[in-house]
C-alpha cells in the first residue's frame, strides 16, 4: 500500500462483506515543501483506509486502487498523524488525531465533513461504551482519559491517571517530536517521516539540500546525536541547527524555533541506534563478525565509514549525482544498517547486495570478491 505509518488495523464485518480498516500517511516523494503543496495535502495525506477482504484477496488488484481513502484534514481543520480507528454500527467513522490533539468524527462516509473534537495530550487508543454514546479516550502525554459526549459531540470530562511528573528537557522535546501542529496547518509532526525516531525509508522532496527538484531518501533519526555532519551533503555540524532548519524549511513552522529545536536535540539525544538484526534475533555469530569485519578493512570500506558510529564528518565522491548537480555526499552511519531496506541519496538500491555486488559501490573497478568473503561482509555489515 502506498501508505507509511500504518497504525492501527480494525476488521468490521456487515452482512456478506469483511472490511479492514486501517490509518496511515500517504507521503508524495515528487511534491515539495511549499506552503501550497503542504496546506492542500499534497505533500502528506493523512487518511483512513477501508479495504474489503475480497479485495485484498484478488491478485489482479493493485495496491493502488483498494478499498476507499477518507481523508483526515483539509481546510476546515488538520488531521497530522492518524492513529487508532472505530467504526459504529451506524458507519460513522471515528479517528484519533495523535498529532493534533483530537478526535475526528465522521458522520456519514459519503460525505466529507468531519467534526474535530479536542482531546488530551497524543490520543493513542478509544473504546466505545456498548450502547455506543460514549466515547472513552486515552492520552499518552497527558496521561488521562478523555470521555466524548457523541451525543452531544463534544468532551464532557477529563479523568486523571495520576499525578504529573516534572517534565525534563528529553520529555518536552519528545511531546515536541510528535507535535503536528509545528507545521504548516497540522498536516505532519517529526514523527510522521521520523517513525518513532527511525525512518518511513521514503524519498521527501525539501530545503535540506537548499534545492527543490533533488529528493532524498530521509535518514534514520536512531543515534543520529553521533553522526556529525547532518543532511545527505554534510552541511551542518551542529544538531540544533539542523532541526531549527527542518522546523523553518520542511515544516513551515510559523512561531519561534531556536527552544523548540534544542529540546528536540535534546530528545534525540537520549534515541539508540537500532539493533542489528542478528543481535534482535538472538543468533550473533562473533566469528562469522571477526571474519566479516577483516574483510571491511581490507576492502577500504572503514575509510568512509570509521568505528565506532561507521561514517566520517566529511564529504565523498562517490560517482554519485543528485538532480541539483551534487556529487559529494556524508556516508550515514552504519549502524543499523539491517534495520533498512533501501539505501543511496536516491533509494537507488533495495538490498546491500545490489549495492554492493551488482552496483559495485563506491567503485566499480575494484576486483570482486569471492563468494564467501562476501557472505562475510553481509553477515558482518547485518550486525552492526
Amino acid at each position: 500500500l502506498p501508505v507509511n505509518n500504518i497504525a492501527n488495523l480494525t476488521f468490521a464485518s456487515k452482512s456478506d462483506t469483511s472490511t479492514v480498516w486501517l490509518s496511515g500517511e500517504s507521503l508524495n516523494s515528487y511534491a515539495t515543501t511549499i506552503n501550497p503543496e503542504v496546506t492542500w495535502g499534497v505533500l502528506m495525506d493523512n487518511q483512513v483506509r477501508s479495504i474489503p477482504l475480497k479485495e485484498l484477496q484478488d491478485p489482479l488488484r493493485t495496491s493502488m486502487h483498494l478499498g476507499s481513502v477518507y481523508g483526515m484534514g483539509d481546510e476546515t481543520g488538520p488531521g497530522g498523524d492518524p492513529g487508532r480507528v472505530l467504526v459504529k454500527s451506524d458507519g460513522a467513522l471515528i479517528t484519533a488525531l495523535q498529532g493534533v490533539d483530537r478526535v475526528a468524527i465522521r458522520p456519514q462516509l459519503p460525505r466529507s465533513y468531519t467534526d474535530r473534537i479536542p482531546v488530551g495530550d497524543r490520543p493513542i487508543d478509544m473504546l466505545l461504551n456498548r450502547e455506543e454514546t460514549m466515547l472513552y479516550v486515552l492520552n499518552q502525554f497527558s496521561d488521562s482519559i478523555s470521555v466524548i459526549n457523541l451525543q452531544q459531540s463534544k468532551a464532557v470530562h477529563e479523568i486523571t491517571l495520576g499525578p504529573q511528573p516534572e517534565l525534563t528537557d528529553s520529555d518536552k522535546g519528545e511531546r515536541l517530536f510528535f507535535d503536528a501542529t509545528l507545521s504548516l496547518r497540522g498536516w505532519y509532526s517529526c514523527h510522521s517521516c521520523h517513525t518513532e525516531g527511525h525512518t518511513t525509508g521514503l524519498l521527501n522532496d525539501n530545503l535540506g539540500d537548499d534545492h527543490f527538484g533533488s529528493p532524498k531518501r530521509i535518514l534514520t533519526l536512531l543515534g543520529v546525536h553521533s553522526t556529525s555532519p547532518f543532511s545527505w551533503l554534510g552541511k551542518m555540524n551542529n544538531l540544533e541547527d539542523q532541526i531549527a532548519k527542518s522546523l523553518h524549511k520542511t515544516m513551515l513552522h510559523r512561531g519561534s524555533i531556536d527552544d523548540k529545536a534544542k529540546l528536540i536535540a535534546t530528545y534525540l539525544k537520549t534515541l539508540k541506534a537500532p539493533p542489528s538484526i542478528h543481535h534482535a534475533r538472538g543468533n550473533f555469530n562473533s566469528n562469522f563478525f571477526e571474519e566479516g569485519k577483516t574483510i571491511f578493512r581490507r576492502e577500504g570500506c572503514h575509510k568512509c565509514h570509521r568505528p565506532p558510529h561507521y561514517t566520517v564528518p566529511d564529504t565523498f565522491n562517490v560517482g554519485l549525482r543528485d538532480e541539483a548537480g551534487n556529487v559529494e555526499f556524508n556516508p550515514p552511519s552504519l549502524r543499523g544498517i539491517s534495520q533498512r531496506d533501501t539505501y543511496l541519496h536516491n533509494n537507488g538500491a533495495s538490498s546491500i547486495e545490489e549495492l554492493l555486488f551488482e552496483q559495485k559501490h563506491p567503485d566499480p573497478t575494484r576486483t570482486p570478491i569471492n563468494a564467501a568473503d562476501r557472505s562475510a561482509l553481509i553477515y558482518f555489515l547485518n550486525s552492526l
